[in-house]
């Protein structure tokens, strides 16, 4: 008995059959293609018309361990070490408050301007980039041209004996940073197809309809003897000899 038991439970083990479902999903390959599409619309105009957009400059800057190097432009490697211990230490100070505070006043920034700001340190080189990202070109700018003159001021003023200097100042953004209307279009395309999609494979894997004799004879083990024709599938000479034999019986 336990014997049959297990046996019983390991034919009633569903098993998922990927083509069936990839055939599913082809079938209703129109519909997914539409939704898809609307899904997509909706995303652009969506992104279009909803999130306001950002824009983004930054600079770039280097810290000395001296106030000056003199007529010498020649970076030594006893310069280079001391840049980097400073750059972590500047760049905080970059992001301070007191930093961005002035330079938001400095800039002109109201309490209605977002702005955001972030610093990146290169381990090897020293090099500190500062990026800032406000809803206009012009103001984020501005915003980070003072952010470079404060900050400068105030990195010799709490690292003694040293002083920044700007490799690359910030440029009027030309492009809008944020959001992307392609990567949002996109995703809106995918999450329209994969709902499509989702519905029909459990529309399918909860259909437990007999679809053919194979599917009879593999789930339950048993041979099919006869089946009864589907008289709606024949030709009508077919359809009309079985109606007059029928009727002289």
């Amino acid at each position: 008995m336990n014997n049959t038991a297990r046996n019983n439970q390991r034919n009633d083990v569903i098993q998922i059959d990927l083509v069936a479902l990839i055939k599913a999903c082809w079938r209703q390959a129109w519909l997914i293609i539409l939704v898809a599409l609307i899904c997509g619309s909706l995303a652009y105009v969506g992104t279009k018309y909803f999130i306001t957009p950002t824009y983004r400059t930054y600079f770039s800057a280097y810290i000395n361990n001296s106030v000056e190097m003199g007529s010498s432009t020649t970076i030594t490697s006893s310069d280079l070490t001391a840049s980097q211990s400073l750059a972590e230490t500047a760049a905080g100070i970059i992001e301070s408050a007191t930093v961005l505070e002035q330079a938001a006043e400095t800039a002109g920034l109201g309490e209605e301007d977002s702005a955001s700001v972030s610093t990146s340190v290169d381990s090897e080189s020293g090099i500190i980039t500062v990026y800032v990202e406000t809803t206009s070109p012009k103001i984020s700018a501005s915003y980070a041209a003072a952010i470079a003159e404060v900050a400068a001021g105030e990195t010799a003023r709490i690292v003694e004996g040293s002083s920044m200097q700007i490799i690359d100042q910030p440029k009027i953004p030309t492009t809008i940073y944020s959001p992307s209307y392609t990567k949002n279009t996109a995703m809106g395309l995918l999450a329209g197809a994969f709902l499509v999609c989702a519905v029909v494979v459990l529309q399918e894997l909860l259909n437990d309809r007999i679809q053919d004799q194979a599917e009879l004879e593999e789930r339950y083990g048993i041979s099919v003897l006869g089946a009864i024709p589907d008289w709606t599938s024949v030709g009508k000479n077919q359809s009309y000899y079985y109606s007059q034999e029928k009727a002289e019986v």
